[in-house]
């Protein structure tokens, strides 16, 4: 006989849903998309009377959101000077270039090992639009499916624990690197290393698809920061995509 869950003494009455969280959310998401696109740069104060009039909000949700959003790094508070966009060092830059490479490494093996037919086709279509967006030079679209891609990617990979460590991650990254002078990128390039990226994730080999994610992430992060792969992190490249495409064994 199936148990009365009315009789268990669990009260979950406090955690139900509210309007004002659902706006909290939504909140959110407007200030990340404003922060991403450059709307909102590194180092600008948030006065709370003029974002929460330019969204149409109270102050309340704009404050929740800005705690969520100080939690995850994208925000900062300090006395005298307010509540503002963070800022961050080329040592940020760096550390977290690093552990993206490691975590999406990770996420291609169990991708090609494992992810099913839905995620794959996924991936081909996010691929597609990102191919036809950077052919067109609509230069936002191909940014955001570049990421679109990647976290199609990680989210394949089925494993829910590196999907939630990529995310918090990514969104304080891309936020910085969307709109900074150390993020350069071609749309023909972009598209033809995504094109490798796709075929070692279809290939069935789960080692070549961690070593071609993990090298060129790492490549790109340091060409963009324009400093030398410190030699602890080179046995760790080992691939290299030219810019027709070409996977080039570096090791």
């Amino acid at each position: 006989m199936e148990a009365d869950d009315t009789t268990t003494g669990i009260d979950l009455s406090g955690f139900a849903v509210t309007a004002q969280v659902a706006l909290t959310e939504q909140v959110i998401q407007k200030l990340v998309t404003a922060i991403i696109s450059g709307v909102l740069k590194p180092g600008e104060r948030l006065i709370e009377t003029k974002v929460a009039a330019d969204l149409g909000v109270s102050r309340g949700p704009l404050r929740e959101a800005l705690k969520v959003l100080t939690g995850q790094g994208l925000v900062v508070t300090s006395s005298g000077r307010g509540t503002r966009v963070a800022e961050l060092s080329i040592a940020d830059v760096e550390n977290m270039s690093l552990l993206r490479a490691m975590l999406e490494g990770l996420a291609a093996r169990q991708f090609a090992a494992d992810a099913s037919a839905e995620s794959r086709a996924k991936l081909r279509e996010v691929y597609a639009l990102m191919r036809k967006a950077a052919t067109e030079g609509r230069e936002n679209d191909y940014k955001a499916l570049d990421s679109q891609f990647h976290e199609t990617m990680v989210v394949g990979s089925g494993n829910r624990f590196l999907v939630s460590s990529w995310r918090a991650l990514r969104t304080l990254l891309y936020a910085y690197l969307a709109r900074s002078e150390l993020y350069h990128v071609q749309p023909t390039e972009v598209a033809e290393r995504h094109k490798a990226f796709l075929n070692a994730l279809e290939s069935g080999d789960p080692v070549e698809a961690e070593e071609l994610f993990r090298s060129v992430i790492l490549l790109k992060a340091y060409q963009n920061l324009d400093k030398p792969i410190p030699s602890f992190l080179m046995g760790y490249v080992t691939r290299d995509v030219g810019k027709d495409g070409t996977v080039m064994r570096l090791r």
